[in-house]
Order: structure tokens, then C-alpha cells, then sequence
């Protein structure tokens, strides 16, 4: 039984290791990923320009996720004098507004 119960461990924590290693990317490849998420923001400054004179957006940052493997952008937008913290990922297009202090909950997830 013992023996039993020491494999199930030993094959147990390598799995978990396998698991935590394979979402790892190299430098190189990691690299490649911030790259292909800066290209969104002349795009996305695009769309803002697009929203006219009653609507104010500000992109603060444009980065990789690795948990979430995907481009997110972080802006802070001010519409009809309402001011909002907004997560876009950019891979898929979607937008969620959040109040101040879940936006900097979100991030600290997402990074």
C-alpha cells in the first residue's frame, strides 16, 4: 500500500509540474507576443479618434497576458461626463468596464 501511495504522489507531482511548465514561453517567444499586441494600438487609437468630440479615451497600456494568452488594452474613458476604467482584450474584442478598484483587481490578474 505504501508503495501504492508513493507512485500516485511521485506520478501526482509531475503531472502538476508538467501542467505548470507547459504555459512557461521562452524570452524569445514571449518577445514575440508583446510585439504582436503593440501592433494593436494604432488600430485601437484609430477607433478612439472615430468616437467624435462628446467622448474622451485614453489608452494607458497595450500588453501580453500570459495567463490569458491575449492582447489586452487598458484605457480609462470619460463619456457624458462619466468617467470609466475599461479592460479590452484585443484578441477578441471584448470590452468590460469596471469602477476603479476592480480595474486594478482585474490587472494585477491578467499580469
Amino acid at each position: 500500500m505504501k508503495k501504492f501511495l508513493s507512485i500516485s504522489l511521485l506520478l501526482s507531482i509531475l503531472f502538476l509540474y508538467g501542467c505548470s511548465t507547459s504555459n512557461k514561453l521562452s524570452a524569445d517567444q514571449l518577445f514575440e507576443k508583446k510585439q504582436e499586441c503593440a501592433k494593436y494600438k494604432e488600430s485601437l487609437q484609430g477607433e478612439i479618434d472615430k468616437m467624435g468630440s462628446s467622448y474622451s479615451e485614453t489608452i494607458n497600456e497595450i500588453f501580453y497576458s500570459v495567463p490569458k494568452n491575449s492582447c489586452f488594452a487598458l484605457t480609462y474613458r470619460v463619456r457624458e461626463n462619466h468617467d470609466s476604467y475599461v479592460i479590452t482584450d484585443l484578441l477578441t474584442n471584448e470590452i468590460t468596464t469596471y469602477s476603479e478598484e476592480m480595474y486594478y483587481k482585474k490587472v494585477k490578474e491578467l499580469k
